[in-house]
Formats: C-alpha cells, structure tokens, sequence
C-alpha cells in the first residue's frame, strides 16, 4: 500500500519511536505534499478573477497540471525512499565484523563477507541518498512556481500558498539534513556529485523562499 493511502495515526506511529519505519526525509516528504496540496487549493479557487486575461488564466492552468505532476513524484518518491531506509537498515542489521576467535581460512572468508556486507551498505547509503535529493528537486521547482504564479493569487487564499510555501520549505530543511547525514558516511568520491547538487538546492530553496517571504510581509504576513 502506498503510503498516502496509509491512516495518518499509523504513519505517525510508523515514525515517532526508536526504531521507525520511516526515516526523517520520508517524513519530510509527506509533509511537502501537504504544502502542496495548500498550494493547489490556493492556485484553483484563484482560477476565474474577474478581469484575469486569458495569459493569466493559463498561467494558473498550467501551474495545476504542474502541481499535480510533483504531487504524483512526491507520491512516488517517499515510498521509494521509505524503501531505501528499509534497505539500508537490513545492510546495516547484515554487516557484523570478523571475530577475534576466527583463524586461518575461517578468518580470511569472514573478512571477505564482511567486506562485502560493507559493500551493501555503501550502496545503500547511496540510494538512500538519492531519494531525499530528487525529492529536494521537486519542493524547490515548487517552491519557484510559488514565486513565479503568487502575484496571480486571490487575497481569500494567500494566506494558505504562503502557508504551503513554509511547509515546502521545512520540507526542503528536513530532506537536506537526511542527505547530510548520508553524506557523512560512506566514501566522500562516491558523495561528490550528491553533495554539490544538495549544495545547489539548498541555495535555489532559499532564495526562492526568501522572495516568498518578502511578499508574504508585503502582504502582512510574517513567515
């Protein structure tokens, strides 16, 4: 089952004890389809001012298709990462150092699998990384389309796109943490096109949100 098809209180459960089934950038996901979805709502009842030009009307159009397509890849992506932190999880659970009792031959094959089982986790580790770094992708592009279609936006919802925009944006914090604690680990040549791609993201989230801020406070609003 998909998680969003999951009851809120199980995946609450699945994520506030010591031994979770979800990770943090799991987490952190759903809570940016939540802004999403703020956003959405936002962008619809918009649709129709009176006085919008047809250039307007489309713009909004287009940014709900859009929305709705990030919708489906965050959707997507948190059951992958979900899968990833399982993964990593069972490699760690696999991975056991050689005994001190272990000789000869018995100690040579047990290094040999251990160097394999280190092997899964390294890979692991990547792919759990991967996920919250294509997520990070998607809630940053969301976060531009805010910028790009909040001028369009109706005075009786602005509150909820800037209320969307800040979960977006703690969505984003929570994703890039996740990727840098995987970073932190493993073989730093392996990390190094993650990393400088985490660093970009992070700079892009900002200064969209920065300019989201700017107009929330124009507005009266304080993020």
């Amino acid at each position: 089952m998909d998680l969003v098809d999951q009851p809120l209180h199980t995946i609450l459960e699945g994520t506030g004890h010591r031994s979770p089934d979800l990770g943090g950038s799991t987490a952190s996901i759903l809570v940016a389809l939540i802004g999403l979805s703020l956003i959405r709502m936002a962008v619809d009842v918009s649709l129709g001012n009176d006085g919008d030009s047809v250039a307007a009307t489309d713009e909004l159009e287009q940014a709900l298709a859009t929305l709705d397509r990030q919708s489906v890849a965050l959707t997507d992506l948190a059951d992958a990462d979900q899968g990833a932190f399982q993964a990593y999880l069972a490699a760690l659970k696999r991975r056991r150092p050689p005994q001190a009792s272990e000789g000869g031959r018995d100690a040579a094959v047990a290094i040999e699998q251990a160097g394999s089982r280190d092997d899964a986790v390294s890979s692991a580790e990547t792919v759990a990384t991967r996920m919250p770094v294509q997520a990070a992708h998607v809630i940053v592009q969301a976060l531009e389309l805010v910028v790009a279609t909040g001028d369009r936006i109706k005075s009786t919802v602005v509150s909820d796109i800037f209320g969307g925009a800040a979960l977006l944006h703690g969505a984003l914090t929570g994703v890039l943490l996740a990727v840098d604690i995987n970073l932190k680990s493993g073989q730093p040549q392996s990390h190094a096109a993650l990393a400088a791609d985490r660093d970009h993201l992070s700079w892009r989230g900002k200064d969209a949100f920065a300019e989201i801020k700017m107009r929330a406070e124009a507005a009266s609003y304080q993020l």
